[in-house]
């Protein structure tokens, strides 16, 4: 058992090969994390592979079995994830609408919105097939937006437009409380929670 804990130890300690810090920050660069929410109005990548790969020691490869639910509908989290390899399906439930089924597959974001606005998961994540994922904690998040300066404001319009632009899909999740959803993903609301992240207030 001693030497089984001193492996796990060793192994906990160490930073990562630079082989794998390379791959984590190759799978964050084609994920629609980067693509999509780190990106300029024109879709330039607001950041550099180097700037990538600084924040690669905080992120990780995980991988779950076919069946298996990362996380349900209502529950708090501090962690986002990026589908690296597998398919994830996920459900939307609620009362007053019909139930909502989709699919993640490759470079696909998930959990996001909880380390965004701060409302619970607005859905159950459950693996289709033998799944990696790359999971972004909290921690992780806030090293991003301290990159740079106007990252902050640039995410906060960037998904404030796509809340808009999905306005009857986030109404109808009503994750939490009448109004409250709608409020927490506003721009204004998005970027005073990115503020408090970073510890600017």
């Amino acid at each position: 058992l001693n030497d089984f804990m001193e492996v796990v130890y060793h192994q906990r300690v160490q930073p990562p090969p630079d082989s794998e810090l390379e791959r984590r920050a190759r799978d964050l660069a084609s994920s629609d994390f980067c693509r999509k929410l780190l990106a300029d109005q024109d879709g330039a990548p607001l950041l550099s592979a180097a700037e990538l790969r600084a924040v690669a020691g905080d992120i990780r490869h995980t991988r779950f079995s076919a069946g298996e639910t990362i996380f349900r509908q209502g529950e708090e989290g501090d962690t986002a994830y990026v589908v690296v390899r597998g398919l994830v399906k996920g459900r939307v439930a609620h009362p007053d609408v019909p139930t909502v089924l989709f699919e993640l597959g490759p470079g696909a974001l998930f959990g996001e919105m909880n380390l965004i606005t701060g409302l619970p998961r607005t859905a159950t994540l459950t693996m289709e097939s033998e799944v990696e994922l790359l999971a972004i904690p909290r921690d992780a998040f806030t090293r991003i937006l301290a990159l740079r300066p106007e990252i902050p404001q640039e995410l906060s319009a960037l998904v404030a437009q796509r809340a808009a632009q999905n306005a009857a899909a986030y109404e109808r999740l009503k994750a939490a409380g009448s109004g409250q959803a709608a409020d927490a993903l506003r721009q204004h609301s998005i970027f005073e929670r990115f503020m408090q992240l970073l510890g600017r207030k």
